[in-house]
């Protein structure tokens, strides 16, 4: 018997072995998880993009676990000197947020691609204008604080959907198709569901035709799966920084104790404290 043949027989066995739900049924989760995630990149791009951003590989990674998600461009390259961008998401949010939130990553992640692609992105990860312009344009609206009235440029950056608008329009009807992300990390970290908890708190409005959408996408989990999820024990909250970030209007940013007063030689703006 070749190696071949050998190894062929062993992913057979595996294949054959693997593990199995409670009906008998071989489990699938790597295919259950990246393959709707992938067929809403592929809405996205069609439907808000205009089909303008290229193959992606999309990864769950937690090593900034206070991060919802990220895009690195050219990350990745392919043994024939491909390359292809990154789209990150946080697997420790999928069980304490709305389904509406993971998709709202994806989509926040995806402009920057586009971005990146096609307009001038700000240094150093700053969101400026025209990375604001490209959410409005797709149904999201920028804002530090994730709700209306928040800045809409700087360094950390939210957002929340806008009534009506296309992003909305769009995860409605991946829902109505029964889109799901069948799997979740059952041990999120304490500081993310606490801050899980305090986000719910202040939902914001996104108008009368809402409630179905957001019923829909705050599907809710099985007794089974409430039952085997658990705040890792020991895990400690996120850190308070100890010096405060301040960023002027051309995107360069200092860092010192709380309060200070600061006016940028380029621009002669104040450097605004980043929260």
């Amino acid at each position: 018997m070749t190696f071949d043949t050998k190894l062929d027989c062993t992913i057979q066995k595996h294949h054959e072995s693997g593990p199995r739900s409670a009906t008998g049924a071989r489990l699938t989760p790597t295919p259950d998880m990246y393959g709707p995630l992938e067929q809403a990149y592929d809405a996205f791009n069609e439907r808000l993009f205009d089909g303008k951003l290229p193959g992606c590989l999309l990864t769950l990674q937690r090593e900034r676990r206070n991060s919802y998600g990220y895009y690195s461009p050219k990350r990745w390259v392919s043994r024939d000197g491909k390359f292809a961008d990154e789209i990150a998401l946080n697997p420790n949010h999928f069980a304490v947020v709305p389904m509406l939130e993971a998709l709202q990553t994806l989509a926040h992640e995806m402009c920057h691609a586009y971005q990146h692609i096609h307009g001038k992105p700000g240094r150093r990860g700053y969101h400026n204008k025209e990375f604001a312009a490209i959410m409005h344009r797709i149904g999201l609206q920028t804002s530090a604080t994730g709700k209306p009235g928040g800045k809409t440029t700087g360094e950390s950056m939210s957002d929340y959907p806008i009534p009506g608008g296309r992003f909305l329009q769009i995860v409605d009807e991946l829902l109505a198709q029964g889109f799901t992300l069948a799997w979740m990390d059952r041990f999120p970290p304490a500081a993310i569901v606490l801050q899980a908890a305090a986000h719910a708190d202040a939902p914001v409005d996104l108008g009368a035709n809402a409630s179905e959408q957001l019923a829909a996408a705050s599907q809710a989990l099985t007794v089974e799966a409430l039952a085997a999820l658990s705040v890792r024990a020991g895990d400690a909250p996120l850190s308070a920084p100890t010096r405060t970030k301040y960023t002027c209007a051309c995107g360069d940013n200092i860092w010192g104790k709380k309060g200070i007063l600061a006016t940028c030689g380029v621009c002669n703006e104040d450097f605004l404290a980043q929260t």
